[in-house]
């Protein structure tokens, strides 16, 4: 299945993808937290127009296809060995 992550141009490694978490702040729960982390902890869009929906509350992002093979994943660097990926133009 083709899903949608959305990359920081020019970042660091370590922080080069879209990563979104529900944050506990201040007692009220269910806020939605960004922060830029590694590909093994991207967020994933289901759709492309969810990505580009995220992806215009960012300066400096590009947005990739990825068709992860589970079978073939390395999970020791939580990266993308054995997937398929590509530019959305």
């Amino acid at each position: 299945m083709k899903k949608f992550l959305i990359l920081k141009v020019g970042a660091v490694l370590g922080k080069r993808f879209l990563q979104v978490t529900m944050a506990e702040t201040g007692g009220w729960h269910g806020r939605e937290k960004r922060r830029w982390t590694s590909a093994g902890h991207a967020e994933r869009f289901f759709t492309l127009k969810e990505a580009e929906t995220e992806a215009a509350k960012h300066e400096n992002v590009r947005i990739i296809w990825v068709i992860e093979n589970h079978l073939l994943r390395n999970k020791a660097s939580m990266g993308f060995d054995g997937c398929e990926w590509g530019d959305v133009s």
